[in-house]
């Protein structure tokens, strides 16, 4: 309710967005209850035979089946109670996982994060912040039978890292009430890598919260992501995209971005060297010298980067919320069939489904929305 007009508001007050990644047997999430935090898993059975899940946390676990077609969505909190450690989700047929992390924002809701997994392979960050009310948590997820050691680089501040075969380590970074800063981190192994994320939370004044998101990082060459800096229904105000680029490979690095409009036509390039060692950050409107995005950003490098893509919104108070967007990378093969987890409409819930196509050839297709059961349900779309 909104105090001033004491009308159902529209007030965004987190964003998450979700990658379609594919089926798996087994995944480990970043399960961690401090603060009155809880854990939301999306389980889906894309196939037609049931599906039986195991969720394991140290000693305890739970048991559940999971019908061809169907989804199930729980709260993992009430199943296993207050820890802060790595929980396992193992199942005999491939399912899609998506979970989140609802932090309490101090004012009666909650703000959304994705929990960090074992999903992709990730070895750096290109932005971290502190201060100004800013405070982060870098996860390690170790998903090998065997320890992991190395050090964390946190700008020029080296934290040693010990995790147990399975396990995680999670190091705080607190606000430390500075004017904010900003720089990157990186892992330096003693052997086989870990997996990096950091929960990155902005903090009011008063103590309350005010955004959170999950960073993350992926490592590569060719890289796609969506793009819409025009105002909707849900984001008022000023949208941005700031894409973070390290490089962190054995040469400098040439980096080209392009976009291309909802209709496919490239509409813009922008080239730039990224020394050995260093780092850039880009506004997306002002690279490419368009008042307003909407469309494709296609990232090329002639060597691997690390990238960081992250949309900042001001909401109908005046206060930044900010998500990670995650970077697809250029498909290999032929991409029949694409599954989304988790679709939430209703008491204050929103989905947006976003396609991009990184084809040279136009191609259509049907957007199914499946209940618990896995029957079509009508929606209505805007």
């Amino acid at each position: 309710m909104e105090e001033q007009s004491e009308r159902e508001s529209r007030l965004l007050i987190s964003e998450v967005s979700l990658p379609a990644g594919g089926a798996t047997r087994s995944l480990q999430i970043f399960y961690d209850t401090r603060n009155d935090q809880r854990l939301m898993l999306s389980l889906a059975n894309p196939g037609t035979r049931t599906a039986s899940v195991e969720l394991r946390l140290g000693d305890k676990s739970h048991r559940l089946e999971l019908a061809g077609g169907a989804q199930l969505y729980t709260n993992a909190s009430e199943m296993f109670g207050e820890a802060t450690d790595a929980l396992w989700v193992e199942a005999n047929e491939a399912i899609h996982i998506a979970a989140l992390i609802e932090i309490p924002n101090g004012r009666g809701g909650f703000v959304q994060v994705p929990a960090p997994s074992s999903a992709v392979p990730r070895r750096l960050i290109p932005k971290t912040v502190n201060g100004a009310g800013y405070e982060s948590s870098f996860v390690l997820l170790n998903p090998t039978d065997a320890a992991m050691s190395g050090s964390l680089a946190l700008g020029r501040t080296m934290v040693a890292y010990s995790i147990d075969a399975r396990g995680v380590f999670v190091h705080e970074v607190p606000d430390d009430g500075q004017p904010r800063t900003s720089s990157f981190a990186v892992l330096q192994a003693d052997g086989a890598m870990p997996i990096l994320s950091s929960i990155v939370r902005a903090h009011r004044r008063d103590g309350t919260l005010r955004t959170a998101a999950t960073w993350h990082a992926l490592e590569g060459t060719h890289f796609w992501a969506p793009v819409s800096t025009y105002p909707t229904m849900l984001r008022h105000g000023k949208i941005q995209y700031e894409l973070d680029i390290l490089n962190e490979g054995p040469v400098p690095a040439t980096v080209y971005l392009d976009h291309f409009d909802v209709d496919g036509t490239h509409s813009g390039r922008y080239e730039r060297i990224v020394p050995l060692g260093k780092k850039m950050v880009l506004d997306l409107e002002h690279t490419f010298g368009i008042g307003a995005l909407r469309g494709s950003v296609r990232i090329f490098s002639d060597s691997e980067v690390g990238l960081t893509l992250l949309k900042k919104v001001t909401n109908v108070h005046g206060e930044l919320v900010f998500s990670d967007v995650p970077l697809q990378e250029a498909p290999e093969g032929d991409t029949r069939t694409l599954t989304f987890p988790l679709f939430s409409d209703g008491d204050g819930h929103a989905t947006e489904v976003v396609l991009v196509n990184p084809s040279t050839a136009a191609t259509e297709g049907t957007l199914r929305i499946r209940d618990e059961t896995g029957e079509t349900r009508t929606t209505i779309l805007r």
